[in-house]
């Protein structure tokens, strides 16, 4: 490079950057599809950051980077956009994931879409610590609003005053507190109800059931050594040995299966889904699908 000229250099740079985003874009898109298609389960990974790491040879920061800036993408078109003509940073698109998430699960309240473009254009063009600071204002300021809400719940003159009759009855004269106990009251009973649906599922242990007794399934664990049994056709068998299920993999309880030792293997969650749309096709398992 010593022997370029300015002008020369110059232009290499940029043409260095640009193939440098067209290169990522290609690889989100492409880790998009191969989510779609579930293929890394296929391949016998139990999850899509296992296969970036593993198979992909990404680190772990680089892994979750990429798979985060994907999903973003995925739920938001736009944003593909943004990254490819680069007015949004590979780090700030992260930044974007990991700060909607976060906001999310802290207020239990999902930002609306207008309030997630709004930041994505506040922060286009900026540097990444100037787009930190934009995030963490703008999602404190929703955060505190969420929470404001949610502490001033308004009641119509006739609940409140069944709620008061009830709290003199209770003897329980601050509302907040008799919500609180009304709540517990009410989980309690759910509680009972599950427990009492699970005692008379174990009384239920022949084979035409659904019910695993508790035995069958330790011995299927035990069997399985405590590992996902899902093995890819080139002999990769899944790692995971957390979220494990038994599923009915000769023939589906659905459709006939029955619950006995030689119709089971113990498979993780995501193999589970995924063998089941194998076999009973997406349209059944609709419901159940998540991004896996």
């Amino acid at each position: 490079m010593k022997n370029l000229n300015d002008k020369e250099l110059l232009y290499q740079i940029k043409t260095a950057v640009k193939n440098e985003r067209d290169h990522i874009i290609i690889v989100l898109r492409h880790l998009k599809e191969i989510e779609r298609r579930r293929l890394h389960l296929t391949l016998g990974f139990k999850s899509l950051f296992e296969y970036c790491h593993l198979e992909l040879k990404y680190s772990r920061a680089e892994s979750y980077a990429r798979i985060a800036c994907m999903r973003l993408m995925k739920e938001m078109k736009a944003v593909e956009r943004k990254i490819e003509v680069g007015s949004i940073s590979l780090t700030q698109a992260v930044d974007l994931f990991t700060a909607f998430n976060k906001n999310e699960k802290e207020s239990g309240i999902k930002l609306s879409e207008e309030k997630k473009i709004s930041l994505i254009e506040k922060i286009e063009n900026s540097s990444t610590r100037e787009s930190e600071r934009i995030l963490e204002k703008e999602l404190k300021v929703e955060s505190k609003q969420n929470e404001t809400s949610s502490k001033n719940i308004k009641l119509d003159e006739k609940t409140y005053i069944e709620l008061s009759k009830l709290g003199k009855d209770l003897d329980i004269n601050d509302p907040v507190a008799l919500i609180k106990f009304l709540i517990k009251e009410k989980s309690d009973e759910i509680k009972t109800e599950k427990q009492k649906e699970v005692s008379k599922a174990t009384k239920i242990e022949n084979e035409k059931s659904r019910y695993i007794p508790k035995q069958l399934k330790r011995d299927l664990l035990k069997a399985a050594n405590y590992q996902c049994q899902f093995i890819s056709k080139d002999g990769r068998r899944c790692s995971e040995r957390v979220h494990l299920e038994v599923d009915h993999h000769r023939v589906p309880f659905s459709t006939g299966g029955r619950t006995v030792q030689t119709n089971l293997q113990i498979v993780c969650k995501n193999h589970n889904l995924k063998l089941a749309i194998d076999k009973l096709g997406v349209n059944v398992m609709k419901k159940y699908l998540r991004s896996i």
